[in-house]
């Protein structure tokens, strides 16, 4: 059969303004000048990286420093003024195995385990 025109799922980012406040408070005090952004940045790191070990995400190692400037402004400070829904196609990032018989499948729908049976992630795209 063809292939849907619209998408299946679609996924938004609702921010709440814990989240949007460290990439705010940063572009509140680039307009008093260059050295106000320096304590202001400072306190937005601060927020970033306490909420990052929260969640587990700090590694042992020293990441590069070009690399992490590049991430925290893409995912904290660009993302948090304004994240564009992105359409998401889940046959390219998930797959069933191609030996799978149609009573498995049918199954798997009737006990809501059809996780078991899908292969794949959506990985760093998303």
């Amino acid at each position: 059969q063809g292939e849907a025109t619209c998408p299946l799922m679609q996924l938004v980012a609702q921010r709440n303004m814990r989240d949007r406040a460290p990439a705010y408070g940063m572009l509140a005090s680039g307009l008093l000048g260059p050295i106000a952004m320096i304590p202001a940045v400072l306190l937005a790191n601060e927020a970033i990286v306490r909420r990052v070990g929260a969640y587990g995400g700090l590694v042992e190692s020293t990441p590069s420093g070009y690399d992490l400037m590049i991430a925290s402004m893409k995912h904290h400070f660009v993302r948090a003024m304004y994240d564009p829904p992105r359409i998401v196609k889940l046959q390219e990032h998930y797959s069933l195995p191609e030996d799978l018989e149609l009573s498995t499948l049918e199954e798997a729908f009737e006990e809501h385990s059809l996780a078991k049976l899908v292969e794949g992630s959506l990985g760093d795209d998303i």
